[in-house]
């Protein structure tokens, strides 16, 4: 695998950032799908729409919040994974190249999950922030 430059990295960072930026970010029950390409998995338990500055400018090949991110949830269960997907990607099965989309863990604290939630079972009405999403370019 080669090895990337700073400067790369964090462009690909900004773009990752780009892609999703007015998209949504989905809290949802179960394992993530085994591709971010396949359809979405598990119940939807709230949903909400990504603001145009979700993340700061890119260091070192990753990004943080600009600001907490907060869910409203629509269906009580156990949060199993995030699914972030562009504007206009309604979430179905798609060829590979053509949504921009990202699929993380979810866990409690310590449950080793890339999104960590304090308790990761909720009950509708209960809004759910988050603190920490992971943008991260690696060197290699």
């Amino acid at each position: 695998m080669p090895t990337l430059s700073t400067a790369v990295r964090n462009t690909l960072a900004d773009a990752l950032d780009a892609a999703w930026n007015g998209g949504t970010l989905e809290l949802r029950s179960g394992a993530r799908p085994a591709s971010a390409n396949d359809a979405n998995a598990g119940t939807l338990l709230g949903a909400v729409a990504l603001p145009a500055d979700l993340y700061a400018a890119a260091a070192a090949g990753s990004k943080a919040l600009t600001g907490q991110v907060a869910v409203t949830v629509t269906a009580a269960g156990t949060i199993g994974h995030v699914r972030l997907r562009q504007s206009g990607d309604t979430g179905a099965a798609a060829a590979t190249g053509t949504q921009h989309r990202a699929d993380l863990s979810a866990s409690a604290t310590g449950g080793g999950g890339e999104v960590v939630f304090d308790n990761p079972a909720v009950a509708v009405g209960q809004v759910v922030t988050i603190t920490s999403l992971p943008l991260t370019v690696p060197a290699s």
